[in-house]
C-alpha cells in the first residue's frame, strides 16, 4: 500500500463513506458474493468478476489520494 500511496500514513481519519466502500473489499463480503454466484450457477463468472473487482482497488487510490489529502 505504502508503495502505491507514500502520504497514506499522513492521512487525517478517512471519512465513513469511503470506509463503508472500502470494507466492500472484505473477505466476508466477497464469500458472501461468491456465494451467491454460486447459488444463481454462476460458476464462469466468479473468477472474471473478482479480476475486474480488483482492479477497482485502483479507483480507491485514487480517490483517497485526490480527494482526501494527508494533513
Amino acid at each position: 500500500m505504502y508503495y502505491m500511496d507514500k502520504n497514506a500514513r499522513h492521512s487525517k481519519p478517512f471519512p465513513k463513506w469511503f470506509m463503508t466502500l472500502i470494507s466492500l473489499y472484505g473477505l466476508g463480503f466477497q464469500l458472501l458474493l461468491m456465494a451467491l454466484m454460486l447459488v444463481f450457477k454462476l460458476q464462469s463468472f466468479v473468477i472474471p468478476f473478482f479480476i475486474g473487482y480488483s482492479v477497482l482497488i485502483i479507483v480507491f487510490i485514487s480517490v483517497r489520494k485526490l480527494i482526501i489529502k494527508p494533513f
